[in-house]
């Protein structure tokens, strides 16, 4: 009796239980889809309010076109002056018609591109007229696009925000110079009206089409060349070391990239090139689900996709959303994914190679492979728990953020002064705790023939496993059941001492330039010295001394310790002498 009562209570708690769990999840279902009927009207609501203000652009320029015709006079126009005339009024018609052939945002960036070409139309008519030189095209003016292309670069700062060089018409122009504020175009935005770039997303496809022609094509086109070239040129070099080394390094080398001598440098670049865009590819694919989630049409989740993909692999740190890499601070799916587009582009061609060829017998890996991955881990787990500590009370950055969302911003932050360059705060808020951590990260870098600068995460290795069988007294370097030759310590101590008297140089220089504290001098000479992109504020408020000092720093780090360790490597004069020892006080 009760064994039937002890099953007939058990049924009644299983199917409570079960009405109890289905009641949850309808209720689930219920409420997410009345949060994603919101979020539909939400943005219908946006692009209807970015459709108005496209068809206000048009309607304005129409307007300009029948002041203008009314101020010359069509009919007394020269005939160069007649064709920027007819190519401006076929913009306009273009726009019209494009705007009437799509109620939605389909056709949003072409009518905007219309409107931009046919505004540098208007500049050279009036040119033209007055026998001034026919303007250049240049991008429109940035508090405005709707006031037409711009004449000059002047500094601004946004509210907060830090100086920096923006296009700006005539009348801006000279309202900054004044003192006084641009005209800023507004959009409404939850409520209030702010400043268009503020709008992210929903803003993308009208600011697209009016700064594409200057952007886009050519920044993406320089990244992913940028990150072809350099991992090309080191890993050229890297065989060209290879040769006046001894057979087993070589054959160890030959593992690492299936083609390490100069007779095959054909089959490494189709390998370099299969690799990048495989790894690019994929990093893609994944990115266009969660730009489609977020609102964009599949045009604008398409150029995303391969933009960042591009970017992140490449380790460039270029963005095209208002606020970089803050616009996705609350996005943990596309951080995730920057974060392993910078993290495996930094590891270097030989490292992926080989990993990926051998991902199942990590013992087939060579040195090479497990000291990349062992420092880089170390590298990361410490600045990880560093910047945990010092940030996560920080009020400018992290106080006010739960856990979860600290240690996802922590992550990126530890990740990108590798030479990712993406960052989701302001470095400038960062504890002078935090930006020394950054500059020693910065320093460090990235693997070698990879896209990342710094003094490279071998040499690290190399430097600390030296130290450390000295300190024990041991005669040989071993590490994972290999001994490191001493060219391999002596290349590592040069390596490290060219980056740090770049460095010292570097920031001296920039201290007689600038008028900026050491601690933000120190951290823009060393983001720059390892590609890294990361910002103190001091390349936006300096002078253009300071810039052509940052580009050359920037150039020497990119190709300096990478020449070096060729040039070293291939000077090992044999000769049949040796002067008698002694050794020096040290320490």
């Amino acid at each position: 009796m009760l064994g039937v009562m002890g099953n007939l209570l058990l049924f009644i708690v299983f199917l409570v239980g079960m009405i109890a769990t289905m009641a949850a999840m309808t209720r689930a279902q219920r409420q997410a889809r009345e949060v994603e009927a919101k979020r539909t009207k939400a943005i219908e609501a946006r692009v209807n309010q970015m459709r108005a203000d496209t068809e206000t652009d048009v309607t304005n320029f129409g307007e300009s076109l029948r002041e203008l015709d009314i101020e010359m006079g069509s009919e007394d126009l020269s005939s160069e002056a007649r064709k920027d005339w007819t190519r401006a009024l076929d913009c306009y018609d273009r726009a019209k018609t494009l705007m009437a052939s799509d109620p939605g945002t389909g056709n949003i960036t072409l009518v905007t591109e219309a409107l931009e070409e046919g505004q540098h139309a208007v500049a050279c008519v009036k040119a033209r007229q007055h026998g001034d030189p026919v303007p250049e095209m240049r991008p429109p003016c940035f508090f405005d696009p709707s006031h037409g292309p711009s004449t000059a670069e002047v500094m601004w700062a946004p509210e907060g925000g830090v100086a920096r060089k923006v296009p700006a018409c005539a009348a801006d122009a000279d309202r900054i110079q004044q003192g006084r504020s641009p005209w800023i175009r507004t959009v409404p935005m939850a409520g209030h009206q702010v400043p268009y770039w503020e709008a992210g997303e929903d803003y993308a496809p009208w600011v697209r089409g009016y700064y594409q022609r200057y952007e886009q094509s050519p920044v993406v086109n320089g990244l992913a060349v940028g990150g072809l070239g350099i991992l090309t040129l080191a890993s050229v070099l890297g065989m060209a070391v290879s040769r006046r080394l001894g057979v087993r390094q070589r054959l160890i080398a030959q593992q690492a990239t299936s083609a390490l001598n100069l007779g095959q440098v054909g089959t490494l670049l189709k390998t370099v090139v299969i690799t990048i865009v495989t790894a690019e590819a994929i990093l893609a694919v994944l990115f266009f689900p969660r730009f489609l989630m977020r609102g964009a049409d599949i045009g604008d989740a398409l150029w995303y996709s391969v933009f960042y993909s591009i970017s992140s692999f490449n380790n460039a740190g270029f963005t095209i959303h208002p606020g970089g890499g803050a616009h996705f601070a609350s996005d943990p799916w596309i951080l995730s994914l920057i974060m392993i587009g910078v993290f495996v582009g930094s590891l270097g061609f030989p490292v992926v190679l080989m990993v990926a060829i051998n991902w199942n017998h990590p013992k087939k890996w060579d040195l090479h492979t497990k000291l990349t991955l062992m420092t880089t881990t170390a590298v990361l787990a410490i600045g990880l728990l560093f910047l945990l500590i010092f940030e996560s009370a920080n009020p400018d950055t992290l106080g006010d953020k739960n856990a979860g969302h600290t240690f996802v911003e922590i992550l990126f932050m530890a990740i990108m002064p590798r030479s990712g360059g993406f960052s989701t705060m302001e470095i400038a808020d960062m504890s002078q705790s935090s930006h020394l951590l950054m500059d020693l990260m910065m320093f460090i870098g990235g693997g070698s023939s990879s896209t990342a600068g710094g003094i490279k995460v071998t040499t690290v290795a190399v430097l600390v496993l030296a130290a450390y069988t000295e300190a024990r007294g041991l005669q040989d370097v071993h590490v994972f059941g290999r001994r490191l030759t001493s060219s391999t310590i002596k290349l590592a101590i040069s390596v490290l001492l060219t980056g740090a008297i770049i460095v010292f140089i570097g920031t001296l220089t920039m201290l007689q330039i600038s008028a900026e504290p050491l601690d933000k001098v120190l951290f823009e000479v060393i983001s720059a010295f390892g590609t890294v992109g990361l910002s103190s504020g001091v390349s936006a408020t300096v002078n253009e001394s300071g810039l052509y000092c940052l580009s050359v720093i920037m150039l020497i780090g990119r190709l300096g310790t990478i020449t070096l360790a060729a040039a070293l490597s291939m000077r090992d004069t044999a000769r049949l002498y040796r002067y008698p020892e002694e050794r020096p006080v040290v320490g």
